[in-house]
């Protein structure tokens, strides 16, 4: 209604963040299931030498996998409003439960199944009382990243849901409405995401930002494209810190994408070498077809990024969308 748009407001809500080999990473919270995920997956990847494995290799590609995988399931299952919810986001990017959860990963041996962690979310005060409709209503996929020499960084996702979200657009102002209202339950079937007067949707997008031990930002990066919004920010955090690369390679190198919703599938770009592919399915991985023309796969995401090392910042786009950069 046009009331629902009068009085809607913006909620601002602290980033969270984790160390990762020194560095400080930060995302965005609930209710995006996005970055309690990519948090999850790096923690859990902290136990790992990646590095010794080599970048082009099968047990590098499937502790990824596994790490991400674990991190989304739990990002799925427990990440929601917070306004209406408790939600366990503190213990899903602890150390500690980190730990637990890479117990679950073998190194060179597929994992058969990765169920979420035995977590709880409830609804809150305020969530049963607008359950019970006894409280008022309180009121397709872009990122965009930049930095400047003051300082100044900013790491956005801006996400229409699916394709054309709602397919309305407002006459005269050039934008369509998003389509996440889709993403509640008004079924009644599911734990969380009940269709709450005054909720906010939740969304995997993950914008996330690396800062050096000094707390100063050293990358800027974000991605779109579903849940692969979370494994492409995460891919790419990885190869900057683990393998040392540049911005623009960490965005470039080909990636994987391990399916959450199956317990096999994979998607893997076509850069890696035979050796790789062949262990991968050799640990019973299922391997999901590239787009033979070019390499690349439709399913890893899309990520842009901005490095600052030693006062020259490096714009990076990924070449799977055609992504720009530019200076001003």
């Amino acid at each position: 209604t046009r009331e629902d748009f009068a009085n809607y407001t913006t909620v601002e809500r602290e980033p969270i963040s984790t160390t990762y080999r020194g560095y400080q990473v930060y995302t965005v919270s609930g209710p995006v299931k996005g970055g309690a995920a990519l948090l999850e997956a790096l923690n859990i990847t902290e136990h790992f030498d990646l590095a010794s494995y080599g970048f082009d290799s099968a047990t590098a590609v499937q502790i990824k996998a596994e790490s991400f995988l674990l991190g989304c399931k739990d990002g799925y299952t427990f990440m929601t409003d917070p306004t209406f919810y408790n939600v366990p986001v503190d213990t899903i990017i602890s150390k500690e439960y980190a730990a637990e959860r890479a117990k679950n990963i073998t190194p060179g041996q597929r994992m058969k199944s990765a169920p979420a962690g035995k977590l709880e979310v409830t609804l809150n005060a305020t969530g049963e009382a607008a359950l019970r409709g006894d409280v008022k209503d309180p009121g397709g996929t872009t990122h965009l990243v930049v930095m400047d020499k003051y300082g100044n960084v900013v790491s956005t996702t801006n996400t229409n849901g699916q394709n054309f979200g709602s397919a309305l657009a407002v006459p005269g102002t050039g934008f369509v409405f998003s389509a996440h209202l889709m993403l509640f339950d008004a079924q009644g079937n599911k734990k969380l995401d009940a269709l709450i007067p005054g909720a906010r949707t939740s969304s995997s997008i993950c914008p996330s930002m690396v800062a050096d031990a000094d707390g100063k930002p050293v990358l800027a990066i974000g991605s779109p494209g579903n849940w692969c919004t979370c494994s492409a920010a995460y891919e790419g955090i990885v190869n900057y810190i683990d393998f040392g690369m540049t911005a623009m390679q960490a965005i470039n190198a080909p990636r994987t994408y391990r399916d959450y919703m199956t317990s096999k599938d994979i998607n893997v770009e076509g850069f890696f070498s035979e050796s790789t592919i062949q262990g991968l399915m050799d640990m019973g991985y299922t391997i999901i077809p590239y787009d033979s023309a070019t390499g690349y796969s439709s399913h890893v995401g899309s990520l842009a990024g901005v490095e600052v090392k030693d006062g020259l910042f490096q714009a990076a786009g990924d070449y799977r969308r055609y992504y720009g950069s530019a200076a001003y």
